[in-house]
């Protein structure tokens, strides 16, 4: 593998300005998106006096219960009673790993927690399960090759409690697409016990973590867990008694927009669900109390305060209050994300400290493309470079056929002459009748609007007899940029590899989260 190129990277305003360091955010960040922004939090983390017995404890149990966790893993997650800190990035339980950016984020978080090692550091990968979203739509399904494999179930309450009973379809789909690869029909027979039948999504996904990443020492935390949400308790108590999350966000929200930002979130009055087995449900203040928006549950009085010390468990927290929960419980340095991600992170700090929670240097994840060697071949023949495969379908084929000579010259050069002509002719014109002039104008524009026509025309002839490039020019789309979005948002791993934790080794000297753009990784 090579890096082939490093293109040019769009991101929301915000995120740009903020990796600019534009004075006008600097209260929406605590740290520089630097290696010494990342130190200068470490150094901060480390110092603070707290008790991280319980998360060691329970990253312990939990690990213990996945086959797939290494020595490193349990020696990382020894180190956080020892002031290390964590590098922790989060994303949903997407089935069987999802788009490749659920890649991209874990071998970011382990490349940044190697690079402070380096320097002295010590630090420890964290892969965060969004256990608790309920966004079904959302992680049901893999694209391999452009073609869409779904788990079709109703699903209800916290995706990380829903049961892989009713799987076996989507693995079938699955093995017909891969049915003459005998090496990644190879890799489903592995996934297919990851994505056991007796387990929940939550326990699959924690398997496929440690399984793909456990021998690089990423530590994955389900933090769906009354003993971590036990430690959330006060501050699930002051959301509920006086809703401060929603007052700091909308504070922060109107100044970024004052200066003309898209915001990312907009709270709620309680940033809060109620969550049980296979239900959870927002949270909203009554007359007389609080109840469940869909009015289910109904607690008068204080009696929903009241159940937080019972069951803090079923309290949980939506995309304002969830990064300070991860906060609360972690020793986290860095949390690395992507634009949509850092946008609202940018919006959030202060939330956090409107609780006195540290706020960590929030880091924009590698954003990485995978080229083939059919892809380069193919990129070559056409004459394009990586940049070029941004371009929509029809204006590529039509940059590909006039590079490759087009008609269009044909009519061009008749345009020229007869544009000539008809100027000849208005002067002759003007000397006559200045209303004829006018005419003349006229005809001139309309007889060249037509030759105009007649030569997009010519060009659309060449661009239906050139059938042969218009195939690579698919072939590039569809694996660059599938459906005009970048690759790393649509296509799955098992499209690259078949071997993940080889491939992913490969991958990691290329990580580098201070080398901003969309790195081009030639295999």
């Amino acid at each position: 593998m090579q890096l082939a190129n490093t293109l040019k990277a769009s991101l929301p305003a915000l995120v740009q300005d903020y990796l600019d360091q534009k004075e006008d955010i600097s209260e929406c960040y605590s740290y520089a998106h630097t290696l010494e922004g990342v130190k200068a939090a470490a150094k901060t983390r480390a110092a603070e006096i707290k008790d991280y017995s319980v998360l060691v404890e329970v990253l312990t149990a939990q690990a213990r219960a996945s086959k797939y966790a290494s020595k490193s893993v349990f020696e990382n997650i020894k180190k956080l009673n020892s002031g290390a800190v964590t590098i922790t990035t989060g994303h949903q339980l997407c089935i069987f790993g999802g788009p490749l950016f659920f890649f991209h984020k874990i071998l970011s978080a382990v490349a940044l927690s190697r690079k402070l090692q380096e320097s002295g550091v010590e630090a420890v990968p964290v892969y965060w399960m969004a256990s608790e979203d309920h966004d079904f739509e959302e992680i049901n399904h893999v694209f391999i090759n452009n073609e869409k494999v779904s788990w079709e179930i109703d699903a209800k309450g916290p995706v990380g409690h829903l049961s892989l009973s009713h799987l076996a379809d989507f693995k079938k789909q699955l093995s017909a697409l891969f049915a003459n690869d005998p090496l990644k029909k190879e890799m489903l027979v592995k996934l297919d016990a990851i994505y056991a039948q007796n387990k929940n999504l939550a326990e699959a996904t924690r398997d496929f973590v440690y399984s793909v990443f456990g021998e690089l020492g990423v530590v994955v935390i389900d933090a769906d867990d009354s003993r971590l949400k036990s430690q959330f308790k006060p501050i699930i108590k002051r959301e509920l008694e006086v809703q401060f999350s929603n007052k700091a966000l909308e504070k922060s929200n109107k100044k970024l927009a004052e200066l003309g930002y898209s915001l990312q979130v907009e709270g709620r009055e309680i940033n809060l669900f109620y969550m049980l087995d296979d239900y959870r449900e927002r949270l909203v203040k009554t007359e007389s109390g609080f109840a469940t928006a869909d009015s289910l549950h109904l607690w008068e009085g204080s009696a929903l305060i009241a159940e937080v010390d019972e069951y803090p468990e079923r309290f949980s927290p939506n995309v304002v209050l969830r990064p300070v929960y991860q906060e609360a419980i972690l020793p986290n340095a860095a949390y690395i994300g992507g634009p949509g991600e850092l946008s609202y992170w940018l919006q959030l700090k202060p939330v956090f400290d409107a609780v006195n929670c540290f706020y960590p240097a929030a880091l924009l994840r590698d954003m990485v493309m995978i080229s083939t060697e059919k892809t380069q071949k193919r990129l070559s023949q056409l004459d394009l470079n990586y940049s070029d495969a941004k371009l929509k379908y029809d204006d590529l084929l039509k940059l590909v056929v006039r590079k490759e000579g087009s008609h269009e010259h044909i009519v061009n050069q008749s345009i020229t002459e007869i544009s000539t002509s008809l100027d000849g002719l208005l002067i002759k014109l003007e000397r006559l009748n200045t209303n004829l002039k006018v005419s003349g104008e006229t005809e001139r524009i309309r007889i060249l609007k037509r030759l105009t026509a007649l030569q997009k025309k010519v060009l659309r002839h060449d661009k239906s007899n050139a059938e042969i490039a218009a195939n690579r020019i698919e072939e590039v789309k569809n694996a660059l940029f599938p459906f005009d979005t970048p690759q790393e948002r649509v296509h799955n791993w098992l499209v690259y590899s078949h071997e993940p934790n080889k491939w992913c080794e490969e991958l990691l000297p290329f990580y580098s989260l201070f080398d901003l753009g969309t790195k081009v990784i030639a295999e």
